[in-house]
């Protein structure tokens, strides 16, 4: 985990990009980047370590390599005026492919025998150009208020945060002929942002899956494995206000309820009826229950009890 620079590495070489790093502060002497004045007391420092080495006991290895995501934050903010030093890290990543079949003394020399590689794209399915106030409707997952970029004040966006901007889209498989590799499967990935009904904003769902064999002779697609979901609420609404109407949406989301596949047969799911209702609420302290109590505070105002499905 974390390893970056393989065994055999050289500069030129690739890195794995495995360990993303944050701003960590050192208030305390003997601690990492202490020094005399707190705001001085801080360096990028790892939040996430990523597998990016396998070995087994016959040397035979495999290497994970990654893709970053960055991000600005306001460090050191001065209360009275707002005012900060706009300061990197990284807030998220991909795994980028695969190496399969290498020997741990050859990693960089010798190519792998196979490689799984993953394609992605914007969290985005229509007008996805720019990543701006203007079209961040378009990433309706995204927190767009938490983005900073190079250059920008990040006016009260003063700590890291972590998320990203892409989904997965494709999935290859190859194997090393001779000198060159040569495609054996692919997975294409379709995504849908489907309406909540709550008002709140729609998540990534995953709508179809659909798997092509390369062979010698020419190119076979199966059909797709498609995905149907149900509109389940995340929260109890009117929990906290006793029935009465709530500011805070159900927290509407969907969950799988029907898997076709690609052979033609279809795989059901059925889910509990929700535990806990308005009025009907358990003591915390002795919740046997499925629904529970969670400190969480949207930007206008305090939500609470959730309600996990079976």
């Amino acid at each position: 985990f974390g390893y970056n620079r393989l065994p055999g590495w050289s500069t030129g070489k690739p890195e794995t990009n495995s360990t993303w790093n944050t701003p960590v502060f050192g208030n305390q002497k003997g601690e990492p980047c202490h020094a005399d004045a707190y705001k001085d007391s801080w360096c990028q420092q790892a939040w996430r370590w990523n597998l990016d080495y396998v070995v087994d006991p016959h040397d035979d290895a495999m290497a994970y390599y990654w893709q970053k995501e960055t991000n600005f934050y306001g460090r050191n903010v001065n209360p009275d005026t707002g005012a900060s030093t706009g300061t990197t890290y990284d807030r998220g990543g991909w795994l980028d492919h695969v190496d399969y079949g290498l020997r741990s003394d050859t990693v960089y020399s010798k190519k792998a025998a196979a490689k799984v590689a993953f394609t992605t794209s914007e969290r985005c399915l229509s007008d996805c150009g720019t990543f701006d106030s203007a079209h961040a409707k378009n990433w309706p997952d995204v927190p767009f208020d938490r983005y900073c970029k190079s250059g920008e004040e990040c006016k009260d966006r003063y700590s890291p945060s972590f998320w990203t901007r892409k989904r997965l889209t494709k999935i290859d498989t190859s194997v090393l002929v001779g000198d060159a590799y040569k495609p054996v499967d692919s997975w294409a990935l379709a995504h849908q942002f489907p309406s909540t009904g709550d008002g709140s904003s729609p998540a990534l769902w995953l709508a179809s899956i659909q798997r092509t064999g390369h062979t010698g002779t020419g190119d076979v697609t199966l059909p797709k494995v498609t995905f149907k979901g149900q509109q389940l609420a995340n929260r109890v609404e009117g929990a906290t206000t006793g029935g009465r109407p709530d500011p805070v949406p159900p927290l509407v989301r969907y969950r799988v309820y029907a898997v076709n596949t690609e052979s033609g047969s279809t795989l059901g799911v059925t889910y509990s009826a929700p535990d806990c209702k308005p009025g009907d609420m358990p003591k915390p302290e002795s919740n046997t229950r499925r629904c529970y109590p969670v400190i969480w505070s949207p930007p206008d105002s305090p939500g609470a009890e959730y309600e996990p499905y079976l």
